[in-house]
């Protein structure tokens, strides 16, 4: 496995006080993101499978446990000294966990900032709709996958249709 870091490395390490944290971690997700790992700091891997699991069980497991490692190396090689020892001994899923913890404030101020983006975007009139759809989903899995902010179907279904410009008005009535 290997994972294309990008710029990731040349950017502004995470700081000990914080003062970084969004861009980081929003720089930490698109490069997870882009390597199709984002689940990495999403859920723990859990253990590895039973004696009795299958050949492919197990190379699925040894491939998952050094995308791990990978990660993990990653985020403790683009963290301050104070970080790096702090979380030095702990899972990808653990430590942006407990980063995020640390900077409670700033993931208050990044759910603020990600609603009024979701609140706020809207579809230029003859744009594409599918890349509409994308970014509003994006936007969609940043508040409620990464920030924890719980949202019914219903407001993000109202949410996309008012962010949809005039022509679309006899879908949105119809709606």
């Amino acid at each position: 496995f290997y994972l294309d870091y990008g710029s990731f490395f040349r950017e502004e390490m995470l700081k000990t006080d914080g003062s970084n944290f969004t861009d980081w971690y929003q720089r930490l997700r698109n490069m997870l993101s882009m390597n199709d790992v984002l689940y990495v700091i999403q859920e723990p891997i859990g253990d590895g499978p039973n004696k009795s699991a299958s050949e492919d069980d197990d190379d699925d497991y040894r491939t998952c446990r050094d995308i791990v490692i990978t990660v993990r190396f990653a985020i403790l090689h683009s963290t301050e000294t104070d970080l790096r020892w702090q979380f030095k001994n702990t899972s990808p899923y653990a430590m942006v966990d407990g980063i995020k913890e640390s900077f409670i404030e700033q993931i208050r101020v990044m759910k603020y900032v990600c609603l009024d983006e979701c609140l706020s975007n809207k579809m230029d009139e003859n744009t594409c709709l599918e890349s509409h759809l994308a970014n509003m989903h994006e936007i969609h899995e940043r508040l409620t996958v990464d920030l924890d902010y719980w949202m019914t179907g219903e407001f993000a279904v109202e949410g996309m249709l008012l962010s949809l410009p005039p022509s679309y008005k006899s879908i949105v009535t119809g709606y």
